[in-house]
């Protein structure tokens, strides 16, 4: 833990116990393990604060939770898609799609929008809290919310819409949040079937990053 490092640190006596003290004060608890992906998204979404930051070790855990909400919704939406889903060539739309699916396709080409302008400016909170946003508010709150009676139930035409629309939410939401959570984005982009098998980049880190033609087709 923190005091056992201290205790192999070059510190001399006096300025030893100091930092221990100092490490109870600021951190009775200690500092829970929370992952570099939780970490690193962190960080970039402190970028507004200039080049001293105000880091708070609850915000870095919550963002490690929100890293068990994204397996979690990817886990079920992949139950949602069944085994043998083979997704389009491409993410156009065939006309049956409900009130729902055209919403979050359209909180989809948002987000996408947001990082783009953010990544121009290098905005990377604003591009972090896009992403958040979507997966959390959007994506997950009301979208797969939503989806639990359409897959329960017996039109097969709507499950299969829904199942696309799901896929290209997947797909483009995992590519967003890539850069800055590497390591579980990765984990879950592995998990799902390809477009285009034979031709599609063996890895989310060389995947194209979404654009808003793309999602709005």
């Amino acid at each position: 833990g923190l005091h056992a490092q201290l205790s192999d640190s070059n510190l001399d006596a006096l300025e030893l116990e100091r930092a221990r003290k100092g490490q109870k004060s600021d951190y009775p608890s200690g500092i829970p393990e929370c992952g570099t992906d939780a970490l690193r998204f962190a960080l970039c979404a402190y970028t507004t604060q200039g080049r001293d930051i105000n880091l708070d070790v609850n915000r870095i855990l919550g963002y490690r939770y929100f890293c068990n909400k994204l397996w979690n919704a990817t886990r079920f939406a992949i139950r949602g898609l069944g085994e043998g889903f083979q997704p389009p060539p491409s993410p156009e739309l065939n006309g049956s799609e409900s009130l729902i699916d055209l919403w979050i396709l359209s909180r989809l080409s948002h987000a996408v929008e947001l990082c783009d302008v953010g990544f121009q400016a290098y905005d990377f909170s604003g591009i972090t809290t896009a992403v958040y946003n979507f997966w959390l508010y959007e994506l997950c709150d009301v979208y797969l919310e939503c989806l639990k009676p359409v897959f329960g139930g017996s039109d097969q035409a709507a499950i299969q819409t829904a199942q696309n629309v799901l896929y290209t939410c997947l797909d483009a939401g995992l590519r967003l949040l890539s850069p800055f959570m590497p390591f579980v984005t990765e984990e879950l982009f592995q998990r799902l079937p390809r477009r285009s098998p034979s031709s599609d980049p063996p890895s989310i880190c060389v995947t194209p990053y979404p654009t808003t033609e793309q999602v709005s087709e």
